[in-house]
């Protein structure tokens, strides 16, 4: 993205439809680096995203299966014995 020795930021924003503080935030981020060392980062960064939406589906679905289970504790099981309501006892 550099451009010609003295061209100012501002011209290679204009050039390039980006705004200064977007130029100014990449120079922090990538300052420094190469190209295949900008590119390896980015990689990782997309790898922690998709591992972090994983965590937060699975995080998800085993609420879901929490509030199953124990909605599921207090009903009656099927095939399950009650007592009568009268309160006595059968034998």
């Amino acid at each position: 993205m550099a451009g010609p020795p003295g061209e100012k930021g501002t011209d290679l924003c204009r050039k390039h439809g980006i705004s200064e503080r977007t130029l100014y935030r990449w120079k922090a981020k990538y300052g420094g680096m190469e190209v295949g060392e900008a590119r390896r980062l980015k990689q990782l960064e997309d790898g922690n995203r998709r591992l972090k939406h994983a965590v937060a589906d699975l995080t998800l679905e085993a609420q879901a299966l929490r509030a199953a289970l124990s909605k599921n504790v207090n009903a009656p099981q099927p095939g399950a014995r009650r007592l009568p309501s009268s309160g006595s006892i059968l034998v």
